[in-house]
C-alpha cells in the first residue's frame, strides 16, 4: 500500500485524491484494465479513496501512460470536463457563496494550492483585468499540457459556475504553441484563446468581477472557509500537523539566509496571507519565528565561538551592531557582551 504524502517530503510533489479517481474513471472509461495498472504502479483504488494526503504526482503519470498514446491527446480536456463543481469540495462551495467574483477568486488562490502541491494560484489585479494565473513549482515533463488544460478547464468552469455566466471578454492563456488537438479548445474554453504566454492565465475584464454570485451567502462561505483550512491541514501536514515545527525546521535547515515568508508559502503551495493566517491559530507569527531562530543562533555563536559581536552580526543580517545590541536585549534582557559574560563567568572555575 502506498503511504500518504508526508509533509517533509518537500521533493514529492501530488495531487488531490479526487483528481486521481478521475482519472481512473477515464481509464475503465477507455477500456484500460485499472486493477492491473494499480497492480503494477503499487495502488490500489482503496489507497486512494482513504487517502488523507496527497496522492504523489507520480502515480498519476503512470496511471495515465497505461493509455495508448494516441488517447493521451487531449486527455487533459477530458479531465476537466468530467471534473464536476462538487470535486473541490469545501473550496467549490466557499467560493459559489462569495459576495462577488473577485471573492471567489480570492478564495481560489488562498485555498486552490493544496490540492496540487505542483502548482499554486496566484491572483492579480491590473487597471482593466484581474488574472488568475497558475504558477508551476514542478516539471511536468510529458505530463504538462495534461494538467494545464485540466486546470483551466476546471478553474474555467468555477468562474462559469459562480455567476451563471462566463464574463464576457474572459480570455485563456496558455504557455505553449498550440497543440495537434487545438480545434478542440473552442468547445471547451468559453472565451478568446491565446498561445505563448508566461503561464497558464485566466483574465477576467476588472468591471465583471464586481459580479455578484448566485449562492452568495457570507455565513455559508465562513464555514467553508474553516472547511478549507481543515482541509489545507491534513493534505499539507498530516491531520496533527505542527505548522510551526516545520517553519522552524526550514528556518534552521536556512543557515543565516532566512527566507521570505512569502518564499516559505510558495514552498507550502499556499498564499502568504493563508500562511498567516495558520500560524496565528498557534498564536504565532513569522517573524516571530525568524527571531527565535536568530537568538538561538546569535546565543550559540557568543557562547561557543570568540568572534567579535559585530561579526555576529553582520553574519545575522543586522547593519550594525547597535541595532543588533537593541534587538538582542528585547530578546534576552542583556545585551550581546553581558551575555557572553555571564556566560563566561557561570563557566569559571571556583577560587
Amino acid at each position: 500500500m502506498h503511504p500518504p504524502r508526508t509533509p517533509i517530503d518537500w521533493q514529492s510533489p501530488g495531487i488531490h485524491p479526487t483528481q486521481a479517481r478521475l482519472v481512473l474513471i477515464l481509464l475503465e472509461r477507455a477500456g484500460v484494465p485499472v486493477d492491473d495498472v494499480l497492480a503494477e504502479v503499487g495502488v490500489c483504488v482503496a489507497d486512494l479513496e482513504s487517502a488523507v494526503g496527497l496522492v504523489p504526482f507520480g502515480v498519476l503519470r503512470r496511471l495515465i501512460l497505461a493509455l495508448p498514446p494516441q488517447s493521451r491527446e487531449g486527455f487533459g480536456l477530458e479531465l476537466g470536463e468530467l471534473a464536476p463543481s462538487t470535486v473541490h469540495g469545501p473550496l467549490g462551495v466557499a467560493m459559489a457563496a462569495s459576495a462577488t467574483l473577485d471573492e471567489a477568486l480570492r478564495s481560489l488562490a488562498d485555498f486552490g494550492g493544496p490540492r496540487l502541491s505542483a502548482g499554486r494560484f496566484r491572483y492579480r489585479l491590473a487597471r482593466d483585468f484581474g488574472d488568475m494565473e497558475f504558477i508551476e513549482s514542478f516539471e511536468y515533463e510529458d505530463m504538462r499540457l495534461i494538467v494545464l488544460e485540466s486546470t483551466a478547464m476546471q478553474v474555467g468552469k468555477m468562474i462559469t459556475a459562480v455567476v451563471g455566466r462566463t464574463p464576457e471578454g474572459t480570455v485563456f492563456q496558455f504557455p505553449y504553441p498550440p497543440p495537434p488537438w487545438a480545434d478542440r479548445y473552442g468547445a471547451c474554453f468559453p472565451g478568446a484563446i491565446e498561445y505563448g504566454a508566461t503561464a497558464l492565465r485566466i483574465r477576467t475584464p476588472r468591471a465583471a468581477l464586481a459580479a455578484r454570485c448566485l449562492a452568495a451567502d457570507a455565513k455559508a462561505r465562513a464555514a467553508a472557509l474553516r472547511e478549507c483550512q481543515q482541509e489545507v491541514w491534513e493534505v499539507d501536514f498530516g491531520s496533527s500537523g505542527d505548522i510551526a515545527s516545520l517553519i522552524r525546521s526550514r528556518l534552521a535547515e536556512a543557515g543565516d539566509a532566512y527566507p521570505t515568508l512569502e518564499a516559505v508559502a510558495a514552498s507550502l503551495a499556499v498564499s502568504p496571507r493563508t500562511l498567516i493566517r495558520r500560524l496565528k491559530v498557534e498564536g504565532l507569527r513569522y517573524q516571530g519565528l525568524v527571531d527565535e531562530a536568530r537568538t538561538a543562533v546569535a546565543c550559540w555563536r557568543l557562547a561557543n565561538t570568540a568572534g567579535p559581536v559585530e561579526q555576529i552580526a553582520a553574519d545575522l543580517g543586522f547593519h550594525d551592531t547597535s541595532n543588533f545590541s537593541r534587538t538582542f536585549r528585547r530578546w534576552r534582557g542583556m545585551t550581546p557582551s553581558q551575555y557572553r559574560s555571564s556566560l563566561r563567568s557561570s563557566q569559571a572555575p571556583p577560587a
